[in-house]
């Protein structure tokens, strides 16, 4: 994969999830970028950092709106944020301790992880948010 765009496949019909999630691959966009062009460590380190901080701001949306309306599925959903977040911070702080150079394979990880949780748990909460009247 050597790049990630949004299509309309991948909408929720939740403008401020989906806004959020055409953000998030905007990022992702800029991070593949930034790795393919060689661009210098601090660079990429912050395309990497502002990832996960708006990552963990989209999650957070997310979550709120779970709580909010009493999702059934909120753990399971939150769990698999979590798991993202740690696996980002991993790949983060490897390669600010220069054990790992970004990669396509790491982008491969990111951009397939966010298309999964976006076709599986976000349609989801979606189609179930749709039904309280959240559009």
């Amino acid at each position: 994969m050597s790049s990630i765009r949004w299509v309309d496949k991948l909408k929720t019909n939740v403008q401020r999830i989906d806004e959020e999630h055409k953000e998030l691959i905007r990022i992702f966009a800029e991070l593949n970028e930034a790795i393919l062009s060689g661009h210098s460590r601090s660079v990429i380190t912050d395309v990497f950092q502002g990832l996960l901080n708006y990552t963990r701001t989209h999650f957070v949306t997310e979550e709120k709106l779970m709580l909010h309306y009493r999702y059934s599925d909120f753990s399971i959903h939150k769990e698999d944020h979590d798991r993202f977040v740690a696996e980002v911070m991993n790949h983060l702080k490897d390669y600010m301790e220069n054990r790992v150079i970004p990669s396509q394979k790491i982008f491969h990880f990111l951009a397939h992880w966010l298309i999964e949780h976006i076709m599986g748990h976000d349609k989801k909460l979606g189609k179930f948010l749709n039904e309280q009247g959240v559009l």
